[in-house]
């Protein structure tokens, strides 16, 4: 009697922790809009919820070769088009001056007129490792904790192999 006992007490627990964790996967599966990361202590925006780990080196060379890559990369594409415009709106406007003043130029207007150029430059090539970096500590992106997702009790019987002998025993499973 007492190991039928125990069967069903196993048993019960069984389905109780499987029910629970059903229900839990049912309410994250409804709340992840709204959601936070699976670490609970820090939100994630929706537009790093699903993202690979970021690498410094390659926003920095991205931000070298075209300014505002880095920030592309970096998932932050307002700042990436600001600075590429920046840049552009700078250039451009020193190009004219210089065109228009051939006979007259007057390079200090044209240094003025770079300022920005290069000011946007460093910022690019500066800012996008930096938040790359900031990324990877902040939304810990690219680290995927396991998660305890079910556990389960099993009764178990096993022959021990001496005669007709029979061991009630129980299995543990931790997924």
């Amino acid at each position: 009697m007492k190991p039928l006992l125990l069967c069903c007490f196993f048993i019960f627990l069984t389905i109780r922790a499987n029910a629970q964790q059903i229900n839990t996967d049912t309410a994250i599966k409804k709340n992840s809009d709204t959601t936070k990361a699976s670490d609970t202590s820090t939100y994630v925006p929706p537009k790093y919820r699903n993202i690979h780990k970021r690498s410094p080196v390659l926003a920095c060379f991205l931000s070298l070769y075209l300014p505002g890559a880095g920030q592309v990369y970096n998932k932050q594409t307002l700042k990436g088009i600001v600075i590429l415009g920046v840049l552009s709106f700078s250039f451009g406007a020193a190009e004219v001056y210089h065109a228009n003043n051939v006979t007259h130029p007057n390079d200090g207007v044209t240094a003025a007129l770079l300022i920005p150029f290069f000011a946007a430059y460093v910022y690019s090539a500066i800012d996008a490792p930096v938040t790359a970096s900031y990324l990877n500590r902040t939304y810990h992106l690219g680290k995927k904790k396991k998660e305890f997702t079910s556990l389960q009790f099993s009764p178990n019987v096993i022959n021990t192999g001496l005669g007709n002998k029979l061991t009630a025993g129980v299995s543990l499973v931790l997924r």
